[in-house]
């Protein structure tokens, strides 16, 4: 395995908690397929990275919906963030489409980076920012 989840990277958003715990397990495939050398990228890596792909998409979206619900102040930053990723995602598969020298497990291990980082700092965020407006909307307990 590439990435273990952690319960360090909880947003507390459990909708946005699950989907995060599946991108993992994908990119943790994409990883798998990557190990077993040229045969298993070939026929493992495409199928992977088309999960990926679609599950990105799937998840981005889900996300941005909260997001703009929320009325979340920094919803336009964190949707280039987002996009920042999909077009790097779809540059690296349409190279490796066309013959673009690549190394898979690399790019793994830089969807690692971006997947743990991007959850670490700014979903995280989300998550202290959906809490305390959760607690403001809260109805407040008579004094007893």
């Amino acid at each position: 395995m590439l990435i273990t989840w952690s319960a360090r990277y909880d947003t507390g958003i459990g909708i946005i908690d699950s989907q995060h715990r599946e991108f993992v397990n994908l990119i943790n495939k994409l990883y798998s397929a990557c190990l077993h050398g040229r045969d298993g990228i070939q026929a493992g890596f495409k199928e992977a990275m088309s999960g990926v792909v679609q599950y990105v998409h799937f998840h981005f979206d889900a996300e941005m919906e909260i997001l703009e619900k929320a009325g979340y102040p920094h919803a336009s930053e964190h949707k280039k963030e987002h996009e920042r990723l999909i077009k790097e995602i779809l540059g690296v598969l349409h190279g490796y489409e066309n013959g673009v020298p690549f190394v898979p497990n690399k790019f793994a291990r830089v969807l690692k980076d971006w997947v743990l980082t991007h959850i670490a700092f700014q979903d995280k965020d989300v998550g202290e920012y959906l809490a305390i407006q959760k607690k403001l909307e809260s109805p407040k307990e008579p004094p007893a």
